[in-house]
């Protein structure tokens, strides 16, 4: 007890325990409402430092379910107010989220009810609207109430704003059958009122809606794409408006691809449409990809995120006819991402080969013999006069999850001999390359060690791929339109 009283922790100024307590909270993509809470009963100071650190309160996510015991998260419009009230003046994201298909079972709550907490909670953003960073909405309820909770939200300008969650603009009636909530007049209106908005998130909102906002656009990520109406939607604003949304936003997330129609795809005259996006993400089956490469061509490219959720052999051509599309564009690719792909080592092979400018290369959830392509083409086969593929190379990582994970001991060996070579390369006959800075195996980190190189654990253990449900709903439960955009770019 004597030595805590005068530990040097407690000797730090009540600014820096401050943005301590601000870093802990908002940068640990899994960290939940209770830390705040304990955060502040360790002890007076801590108590102190919490509660007048308005900027530790700015996330706020009520997301309806079931109350947990650890209150993990906020579940009561009273814990919304606390929130609300000990983030002060500072700039909030916000997400009100309620089931959206299922409005009447809402964690077993009465109708009156939960109707009571989304009044309350719409008066809530009314009150606090010009303070928002971002806002994500799910009303649930009949479609005239859903509407009337929109706009009181939307009734004051929001002159922060910067990142709108738009699915709460449209109306459920099943999946396949949607209607805005809201008047085209009434989202134009909220557009025009948010001067700073810059990113949208979208599920079948009708994209030509964001005209007003198309000339700031830097984000969109837009759920449930049609690629054949989307077609048809490009054919009609090459000539009427100059630039399709998807073709003006700086960096694009498309969570999901579908097609409905059976027709030619795309037509013979098609001409590409050339996309401004620096940063693209999808999340989707390469097969609808590969048809969205012969649609909008991508040469400004920088980072290209790909997501595969089906583990199926036969996608192995479509993915592979992907790149081979995306590779004519020429884009000046920095930074290359695969999640669960299937791709065959020679046309792996291909696309590392015709990347001349990559500097981040990740492989997550790969297949060893994938991993091993991209160790191989990194380590020992160069092209033509000692000449290394990916001579910008600077970071490397591979993941895994435990379960699949190759022989460890094997690729340690190989990524040593890889970064040993790149520095002796970089510091002597071939100054092209340059040493690699920062090389990852699951939670394990590769540190230079004088002329040597030690594997050490990663101080963010947690960054390694786990195919885990409960992480990852830990992770949707304070997601905000916000954290989305901010993956993104």
């Amino acid at each position: 007890m004597a030595n805590s009283l005068v530990a040097p922790i407690l000797r730090l100024p009540p600014e820096l325990l401050g943005e301590i307590v601000v870093h802990r909270v908002l940068d640990d993509p899994e960290v939940n409402a209770q830390l705040l809470r304990t955060m502040s009963s360790i002890c007076k100071v801590w108590r102190d430092v919490t509660l007048r650190t308005p900027k530790a309160w700015s996330r706020i996510v009520y997301r309806v379910g079931k109350p947990s015991p650890t209150r993990e998260t906020l579940y009561t419009v009273r814990d919304v107010k606390e929130w609300l009230q000990r983030s002060g003046s500072c700039k909030k994201d916000v997400a009100i989220l309620f089931t959206l298909f299922d409005p009447v079972s809402d964690s077993g709550r009465s109708g009156s009810v939960r109707d009571k907490a989304q009044d309350e909670l719409a008066q809530l953003i009314y009150a606090h609207a010009a303070q928002l960073r971002s806002l994500s909405l799910r009303f649930t309820g009949p479609p005239e109430e859903v509407s009337r909770r929109l706009e009181t939200c939307f009734a004051q300008p929001m002159p922060s704003l910067q990142v709108l969650d738009t699915i709460s603009f449209l109306n459920y009636n099943n999946f396949y059958n949607t209607t805005l909530s809201l008047s085209e007049e009434s989202i134009a209106r909220i557009f025009a009122s948010a001067p700073r908005l810059h990113s949208v998130i979208s599920s079948g909102l009708h994209l030509d809606l964001l005209s007003t906002i198309r000339p700031r656009l830097n984000a969109i990520s837009a759920d449930g794409v049609e690629l054949d109406a989307l077609l048809q939607d490009l054919k009609a604003f090459e000539f009427r408006n100059g630039f399709h949304p998807l073709l003006a936003a700086r960096a694009l997330h498309l969570p999901s691809l579908y097609r409905r129609g059976d027709a030619l795809f795309p037509p013979s005259d098609f001409a590409q449409l050339d996309s401004r996006a620096e940063v693209l993400k999808l999340d989707t089956l390469s097969i609808w990809a590969g048809l969205l490469f012969q649609i909008i061509r991508f040469p400004r490219l920088v980072k290209f995120s790909l997501n595969q959720y089906g583990k199926i052999r036969s996608v192995q051509e479509e993915t592979s006819s992907m790149f081979k599309v995306l590779l004519a564009a020429d884009p000046p690719l920095r930074e290359l991402e695969l999640e669960g792909v299937w791709i065959k080592d020679a046309d792996l092979c291909l696309v590392l080969s015709n990347l001349p400018t990559l500097e981040s290369v990740a492989v997550h959830g790969g297949t060893p013999a994938v991993v091993r392509t991209v160790r191989d083409l990194t380590t020992s086969n160069r092209r033509g006069a000692q000449q290394w593929l990916c001579p910008r190379l600077r970071r490397l990582w591979f993941s895994h999850p435990k379960r699949k994970a190759p022989n460890r001991g094997v690729l340690q060996d190989a990524l040593e001999g890889l970064a040993t070579a790149r520095r002796s390369d970089a510091e002597g006959q071939s100054p092209s390359v340059v040493t690699l800075d920062s090389v990852c195996l699951d939670d394990m980190m590769l540190v230079a060690d004088g002329p040597a190189w030690t594997w050490r654990e990663k101080a963010d253990a947690t960054d390694t791929i786990e195919d885990d449900y409960p992480r990852r709903h830990r992770r949707m439960n304070i997601q905000t339109a916000w954290t989305i955009v901010e993956s993104l770019l």
